[in-house]
C-alpha cells in the first residue's frame, strides 16, 4: 500500500495499492456516516490507471469490481484485503456472514475495464 487518503466529513477513507509495476491502482475506498439514527458503512474497490485522479476514478463506476457493506473477519481483520499478485492479478479477500442470517449482498467483477487486471474473489469467515 502506498498511500492513504483519510476521511473528512463528507469524504471517503482511501488506500492506494498500486500494481507491482505502478502502472495501475487498486483502491479500496470506504464510505461511512450516517450518525446514531441512520449509520451506513459500504466498501467498494476500483482498478484504474495510475495516470488517472483518485477522486475523478472512484466516481466512476466503470472502475468498480467490487461493492459491499462494511465487515470484519472472524478473527478480527477488516474485511475486504486486497493483493497484487502479478500486474495482471489481484487477489479479494471478502468476509462471508457470521451466520446463515448474517446475509450480505456483494458486487464483484472479474476483470478490470481494460480487461487486462483479473480480480480473483476469496470468501471466508
Amino acid at each position: 500500500m502506498i498511500a492513504l487518503i483519510p476521511a473528512s466529513s463528507d469524504e471517503p477513507y482511501i488506500e492506494l495499492h498500486p500494481s507491482p509495476s505502478g502502472g495501475v491502482v487498486a483502491a479500496l475506498v470506504s464510505y461511512s456516516g450516517g450518525g446514531g439514527l441512520a449509520p451506513y458503512c459500504y466498501d467498494k474497490i476500483f482498478i484504474f490507471n495510475s495516470i488517472l485522479d483518485v477522486r475523478t476514478a472512484i466516481k466512476e463506476k466503470k472502475y468498480q469490481v467490487y461493492s459491499a457493506l462494511c465487515a470484519s473477519f472472524s478473527g478480527g481483520g477488516n474485511s475486504p484485503k486486497l493483493e497484487w499478485v502479478l500486474d495482471s492479478k489481484v487477489r479479494v479477500e471478502f468476509a462471508l456472514g457470521d451466520s446463515q442470517f448474517d446475509v450480505r449482498n456483494v458486487d464483484m467483477k472479474g476483470m478490470d475495464e481494460t480487461g487486462g487486471v483479473r480480480v480473483e474473489f476469496y470468501a471466508h469467515q
